[in-house]
């Protein structure tokens, strides 16, 4: 019985470290790019410049 433990253990340990490893490897690197915003930032930029 102990060694069905121990391999369910293994098991686990494995399923755990590749999906680690998968989720480290889809993500992202460097800072994330924004986009201008699609409107109202030339009415704000109007503004704070007559003030």
């Amino acid at each position: 019985m102990t060694n069905d433990n121990n391999l369910s253990k293994t098991k686990l340990l494995a399923f755990v470290a590749i999906t680690s490893l998968a989720l480290a490897a889809c993500g992202v690197r460097g800072a994330p790019e924004i986009p201008p915003p699609m409107w109202g930032d030339e009415d704000k930029t109007e503004q704070s410049n007559s003030d």
